[in-house]
């Protein structure tokens, strides 16, 4: 939960960026983040709020990629699936790679996951294959 000094402390931070619904923002902050530690959300907000071009759209983006980096054998494992993965890619499959990153492709003893990306919307969709 997020206490009141890290929402006030967020929101006067976020009160300077112009253009910015800083109320909706902090509502999504509450709704998003607020089960995480409130410190690691305070620092996401604090530099995110000195970046330049934010907009009420891409700020939760913004401090949901400071706040929940990408571990470094999900992102290795996804470059070994998808040579050609981006960055955004990885983000919008994180927590299907997560998982096959830490079981190895492995749905159980039986079956082998086979992962294909719908090169329209980036997804990565599950194929099943029997040993």
């Amino acid at each position: 939960m997020v206490s009141t000094d890290a929402y006030e402390f967020m929101q006067g931070l976020l009160a300077d960026v112009p253009g910015l619904d800083v109320t909706a923002t902090m509502k999504n902050i509450k709704q998003r983040f607020g089960g995480m530690d409130e410190q690691h959300v305070a620092d996401a907000a604090e530099q995110v709020a000195q970046m330049d071009g934010l907009t009420t759209d891409n700020i939760m983006d913004r401090i949901r990629d400071k706040v929940i980096p990408i571990p470094d054998s999900v992102r290795e494992f996804a470059k070994r699936a998808f040579p050609d993965i981006d960055e955004k890619r990885i983000r919008q499959n994180l927590s299907i790679l997560s998982y096959y990153a830490t079981h190895n492709g492995h749905l159980d003893e039986k079956y082998r996951v086979q992962l294909r990306m719908d090169k329209m919307t980036g997804d990565i969709v599950e194929w099943a294959v029997h040993r």
